[in-house]
């Protein structure tokens, strides 16, 4: 019997595999709380970069996706207090930005605070960086 073939038709066996495929699925489809759990495990425990997204380099995937989401919120929620705080006390600080150029008769301090002035004016786009250099640094 070494040299006997059994030829099935593809017919017929492609709807069993199909219901047998179909029924696994099924299965683990009914396992849902448990694949719910795994799955938002992963996704909070998950590798990312700085940027709170997976980089292709494990180095720069430091942070913990839960973390950094936490972090990132109190961020937003501090940038957003900063901002609000600023445009309460707004006004004061263009009196006192006034205050300061009557003093000053420097042509820069003048254009300074007049485009700060002008900045402050138009909330959305609020924005300031001061910098202090030390003679050395020239």
């Amino acid at each position: 019997m070494a040299g006997m073939t059994l030829q099935v038709d593809k017919e017929l066996v492609e709807p069993v595999i199909r219901e047998q495929i179909q029924a696994a699925i099924v299965r683990e489809l009914g396992q849902t709380e448990r694949l719910v759990k795994r799955i938002v495990a992963e996704a909070l425990t998950a590798r990312v970069a700085s940027n709170g997204k997976r980089s292709d380099s494990d180095y720069r995937n430091k942070y913990i996706y839960l973390e950094w989401l936490v972090e990132d919120v109190i961020r937003s929620a501090a940038k957003e207090a900063i901002k609000e705080y600023v445009e309460e006390i707004s006004d004061e600080v263009k009196v006192e930005v006034a205050k300061q150029i009557r003093k000053s008769s420097s042509a820069f301090a003048t254009a300074l605070v007049n485009g700060m002035v002008e900045t402050l004016e138009a909330k959305w786009r609020f924005s300031v960086n001061v910098a202090f250099n030390s003679p050395d640094e020239g």
